[in-house]
């Protein structure tokens, strides 16, 4: 069942901004393809879940330019009351989310409509997110505090792009029908990528807080 959405009054880019409404707090994964000195912060950056980041991998795939990135797994406790997901990027030097609600994470489906998927499953295709600096909880402060909707984000691990693409196959996926060459199995190899025993880490865990690391969810289970 589509959860139920409750109305802010505050309007965003001329249309009415809404928050999911869940209300709890949750220990979940994300994933970040980016630059070789870009995998410190997940501070105005977007991020997605296993599937959906992957897809946003495979737009990028025919460039080659992946041969020169890295990915990132984050372990992040959010307020899953998502709200509209906000495009992030750097202008004038500084890095910037752009159509924010109130600070919430933003979420929406990983390919398709923009703007849709902020509230559903969207387990076919994966989720994208954006992470505010606003909505940062302070150090050692739990969601909640004052507001706050994410924090204790903890980078769990750092690899190299082509070692998923190349030496792990995935880049075959991303050719031809992308939507549906990428499925569960596809996002469990890419979460494999990520144990001790697959992919060679680009530098060491790290915890942004300082805060003891959130416990792992569930197996199997992405976002």
């Amino acid at each position: 069942m589509v959860p139920v959405l409750f109305l802010l009054p505050l309007f965003w880019s001329g249309k009415a901004a809404w928050l999911c409404e869940r209300s709890s707090v949750a220990v979940l994964d994300f994933y970040r393809y980016h630059n070789v000195d870009d995998y410190h912060s997940l501070v105005n950056r977007n991020l997605g879940d296993a599937l959906g980041e992957f897809n946003y991998i495979c737009q990028m795939h025919d460039t080659g330019l992946y041969k020169h990135k890295l990915l990132s797994h984050w372990r992040v406790s959010v307020n899953t009351s998502w709200g509209p997901y906000a495009v992030c990027n750097q202008l004038l030097g500084r890095r910037r989310c752009w159509g924010t609600l109130n600070g919430h994470v933003g979420r929406e489906l990983a390919i398709g409509d923009t703007g849709t998927g902020q509230c559903t499953a969207n387990s076919r295709i994966g989720s994208w997110f954006s992470f505010p600096e606003e909505g940062q909880c302070p150090n050692g402060q739990d969601v909640g505090f004052q507001g706050c909707t994410w924090g204790h984000a903890q980078r769990v691990r750092t690899i190299s792009a082509a070692c998923v693409l190349d030496a792990r196959g995935l880049g075959q996926r991303c050719n031809g029908d992308t939507a549906a060459s990428i499925d569960a199995a596809t996002a469990s190899i890419l979460v494999q990528a990520f144990a001790p025993s697959g992919c060679r880490a680009f530098a060491p865990p790290h915890v942004v807080d300082g805060a003891p690391p959130p416990p792992p969810p569930p197996p199997g289970q992405y976002i």
